[in-house]
C-alpha cells in the first residue's frame, strides 16, 4: 500500500489547504463552462452538477437555497439560449453511442430517463432509425454480439453448443433484447447473413 506524503512547511509543520470561498454566480459560471468544455450534458444533469458544486462550496451568509437555485436557473436558461445545452442533441449523441456499444432500446431508454430527458423526447429518439438508416434494434443486437463474441462472432466452436446458446440467450435477455431477435442473431451462419438482415429490415 502506497502512503502519500503530506505537504509540509520548511519548519516541518503540515500545510493547511486554503479555505475555499463560498459559491457565487461568478464561480458557478466558471465551473459550468469548464464542465461543458469537458462533458456533454442534458439540462437536468447540468443542474444537478451545479447543485453539487454549490453544496460542496457552501453559500455566503445571507444567501438562501432559493436564491442559489435562481442562479442555476438563470445560467441554465442562458446556456440553452446560446445552444450550449440542448437535450435533443445530447440525447441523440448518447443514444448513438449506446447503440454502437450494443445496448438495447430498453437499456437506452432507461439511461436517457436517468439523465433527465423528457418522456416525449425519449420516445422520438428511440423511434428514429440507426445512423445508417438501419433498424436500430438489429444494429444494436449485432454490435452486442460482436462485442461479446457471440454467434457468428465466436472465435471457436463451443464444446457444448446447447449450453453455450443458453448462456448467450441469457446475456441478450439481461441486456434488454427480445428472445426472437437474439435467436436470429445467434442462428446466423456468418456476418454476411447479419448484413442482409439489416438490409431486409431497414426500419423498426
Amino acid at each position: 500500500m502506497c502512503n502519500r506524503k503530506k505537504s509540509r512547511k520548511p519548519d516541518g509543520k503540515r500545510q493547511r489547504r486554503p479555505k475555499q470561498r463560498p459559491a457565487s454566480p461568478e464561480y458557478l459560471e466558471r465551473a459550468a463552462q469548464y464542465y461543458l468544455a469537458r462533458y456533454a450534458s442534458s439540462v437536468s444533469n447540468f443542474k444537478s452538477v451545479l447543485q453539487r458544486k454549490i453544496k460542496r462550496r457552501g453559500l455566503p451568509d445571507g444567501v438562501s437555497d432559493g436564491e442559489a437555485q435562481q442562479w442555476i436557473e438563470a445560467l441554465t436558461d442562458r446556456f440553452v439560449a446560446v445552444g450550449l445545452l440542448d437535450d435533443a442533441v445530447y440525447g441523440r449523441g448518447k443514444r448513438d453511442s449506446l447503440r454502437r456499444r450494443g445496448k438495447s432500446g430498453r437499456v437506452i431508454e432507461a439511461e436517457l430517463r436517468r439523465k433527465g430527458l423528457a418522456a416525449p423526447l425519449i420516445e422520438t429518439l428511440l423511434q428514429e432509425p440507426g445512423e445508417a438508416g438501419v433498424n436500430p434494434d438489429i444494429e444494436a443486437a449485432i454490435n452486442f454480439a460482436r462485442r461479446k463474441r457471440l454467434g457468428p462472432f465466436a472465435r471457436r466452436e463451443p464444446a457444448d453448443p446447447r449450453r453455450e446458446q443458453q448462456r448467450a440467450l441469457a446475456a441478450f435477455a439481461r441486456n434488454g433484447f427480445a428472445y426472437s431477435l437474439a435467436r436470429r442473431i445467434l442462428d446466423a451462419e456468418d456476418e454476411a447473413v447479419l448484413a442482409a438482415m439489416l438490409e431486409d429490415d431497414p426500419q423498426r
